[in-house]
């Protein structure tokens, strides 16, 4: 699929012209298709939840044994933020929601 044919339905999924100048922005930067960049994006927000659900287990079970209450706030924020950071969580999720449609 062709770089056009991508924007349409990424348009056509409700994606807003800031969503899309990011994504084409990502695209020239790598130098890669739109579909590569979409499907980065998805894995990116998989992985973020992954690392997300890893830092909640990981503050939880330090509660439970130790109950540092300031370290489990601190690992938690900073692994929010550090999440965050390394990927688009809004624009993933809107990927990862819409990605059938996108695809199709």
């Amino acid at each position: 699929m062709d770089n056009i044919v991508i924007k349409r339905r990424l348009i056509n999924a409700g994606f807003s012209k800031k969503e899309i100048t990011f994504i084409s922005f990502c695209a020239e930067k790598e130098k890669k298709l739109w579909i590569d960049i979409v499907i980065d994006l998805r894995l990116y927000f998989l992985g973020g939840m992954l690392f997300r659900f890893v830092a909640l287990i990981f503050c939880v079970l330090s509660f439970v044994f130790n109950y540092d209450l300031g370290g489990i706030i601190f690992t938690l924020t900073a692994s929010l933020f550090i999440a965050e950071f390394i990927a688009p969580f809004k624009l993933g999720v809107r990927v990862f929601l819409r990605f059938n449609k996108i695809i199709a």
